[in-house]
């Protein structure tokens, strides 16, 4: 049977890569292994794994760090269920998959990708900037199956936030842990991906992350002719535990896609105003 190997990439996001049987695979930072965590702690070539039938498959430990489960160190360990081991200090998660499992993975990727495709020719449609706004948020949270998303704007120097639209849960104190959240984004500039905010040392103790017990938040910045306008946000109370790089991956064709429409839009509104002059 497949095996799935999942860990969390510095991003915050979770990589998600298949194995299949028929081969031994190699997962360690050399650019040489199979899968690749780059993390310095890790080995060369940390573990090899390789399908030991159609119900289980075989970890040995190649490395000088040390492969652990629950603090123990293994060196060669049989895989029959889904199971955490540390590769030095890098924890995995190893689960053996039914052959549906796998479609089931694969109709997801597709299924975004046609969503995506779709939402192409809806921003097209879009007549205003508002219109095209609230369509990102729909889009963001119908696709990526979240409770709650928004479109977050900032002004020049990112000092103030204004969610589109009338969003109860973005009131003050319901918005504690989501706004620092956002602001690490727009300090940094990259996508942010955080699953168990309850376990993460600076979010666990805001409000908001306490209160509504969000499980997953997802942080793409929103540029426009390279400058930073906002965030597209969306988090989890209940349906997920993460966000893998398939979901991330989406959120980021869908912010160039917003991006484009919107310079699209204010060279429209340029010329509109040339015109009337």
């Amino acid at each position: 049977m497949p095996l799935q190997v999942a860990f969390t990439q510095p991003d915050g996001s979770v990589f998600e890569h298949l194995l299949y049987e028929g081969r031994p695979y190699h997962i360690g930072r050399s650019g040489d292994a199979d899968i690749i965590i780059d993390h310095p702690q890790v080995s060369r070539l940390h573990a090899r794994l390789n399908a030991e039938n159609d119900a289980s498959w075989a970890l040995n430990d190649t490395s000088s760090s040390g492969c652990f489960v629950q603090g123990a160190a293994v060196s060669n360990l049989t895989i029959k269920q889904s199971r955490t081991i540390l590769l030095g200090p890098v924890a995995c998660r190893f689960t053996p998959l039914q052959n549906l499992d796998v479609v089931r993975l694969d109709s997801k990727k597709v299924w975004q990708d046609k969503q995506l495709f779709r939402h192409t020719i809806q921003f097209q449609q879009c007549a205003d900037t508002q219109a095209l706004l609230a369509l990102a948020q729909q889009c963001l949270q119908q696709s990526l199956g979240c409770e709650r998303a928004a479109v977050v704007l900032v002004n020049k120097d990112n000092s103030h936030h204004q969610p589109l639209g009338f969003l109860p849960w973005m009131q003050e104190e319901g918005f504690t842990g989501s706004r620092t959240f956002i602001n690490q984004c727009l300090a940094q500039r990259e996508v942010l991906a955080i699953g168990s905010l309850a376990g993460d040392a600076q979010m666990a103790s805001q409000h908001s992350v306490i209160r509504h017990q969000i499980k997953a938040a997802l942080a793409v910045p929103l540029h426009v002719e390279n400058s930073l306008i906002g965030v597209l946000y969306a988090d989890s109370l209940e349906q997920r535990g993460y966000f893998s790089q398939t979901d991330v991956a989406f959120a980021r064709k869908l912010a160039n896609l917003l991006s484009l429409r919107l310079i699209y839009h204010n060279i429209e509104h340029e010329i509109s105003q040339l015109a009337n002059v």
